[in-house]
C-alpha cells in the first residue's frame, strides 16, 4: 500500500485556500472600482449631460 503524505495533502489544501483568500480580495477591489467608476459615471451624466467614460477609467 501507497504511504499518504499528509504535508503534501495540507500544503494543497493550504495553497487552495490561500489562492481562494487573494482571489476574493482581488475581486472585492476589482468591483469595488467598477462600482466607484459607475457612480461617478452616473452621476457626471445625469448632471452635465455629457460622456466623461473617456477620462476616468477604472484600473
Amino acid at each position: 500500500m501507497k504511504k499518504i503524505n499528509w504535508r503534501s495533502l495540507q500544503l494543497q489544501s493550504f495553497n487552495k485556500k490561500l489562492s481562494i483568500y487573494f482571489l476574493n480580495i482581488f475581486l472585492k477591489i476589482y468591483l469595488a472600482n467598477v462600482n466607484e467608476y459607475f457612480l461617478y459615471y452616473l452621476r457626471f451624466n445625469t448632471y452635465f449631460k455629457y460622456d466623461i467614460s473617456i477620462y476616468y477609467i477604472p484600473i
